[in-house]
């Protein structure tokens, strides 16, 4: 079995996430792909797919390199500012599925807190002072702070060895 851990993640959350998963799943020989700059690999059995939300939505870069996957196995894991959220799940899944091939068994998307880039405060202020809710955008920014920690990295490697052991019975 062969795992491709790839990742499209501008602010860094979503790459510290995804060499943790590489470092704990040793055993698989991950091979981990930079999306802003490589391709995925066509030769690889289950792909771990990683991105940050941005504007409610999955990056163009992840939604097109879709199309590239072999008849597989893929799960996703995301970061984002406002944490796990039901909303973003949904709305992410729908988007994903979208482009993915048909050939292709998607088997979740896992929900990681990650800190808030400067044009994601931006972004914030803007929504909420439109919204006139200042302590919300107070909230996400106190609780994006640090992430993703030690606890959203044995989360996700936690969902992984789901998705890996089934394979596996």
């Amino acid at each position: 079995m062969k795992l491709c851990i790839a990742y499209y993640s501008p602010g860094e959350n979503t790459q510290k996430l995804a060499f943790s998963v590489a470092g704990k799943l040793p055993h698989l020989s991950p091979v981990l792909v930079d999306l802003e700059y490589e391709s995925l690999p066509t030769d690889c059995d289950h792909y771990l797919i990683g991105f940050g939300v941005r504007r409610n939505a999955c990056p163009m870069q992840v939604l097109e390199s879709l199309a590239l996957l072999p008849p597989s196995r893929v799960a996703f894991f995301v970061t984002a500012a406002l944490g796990k959220n039901d909303a973003y799940e949904a709305l992410l899944t729908r988007q994903i599925q979208a482009f993915l091939p048909e050939h292709t068994a998607l088997l979740g998307l896992h929900q990681c807190a990650g800190a808030l880039s400067q044009e994601g405060r931006a972004y914030f202020e803007d929504q909420l002072r439109t919204l006139n809710q200042p302590e919300l955008y107070e909230k996400v920014v106190r609780e994006c702070y640090g992430h993703p920690d030690e606890n959203d990295i044995q989360s996700l490697i936690a969902f992984c060895r789901v998705w890996l052991e089934e394979e596996n019975t």
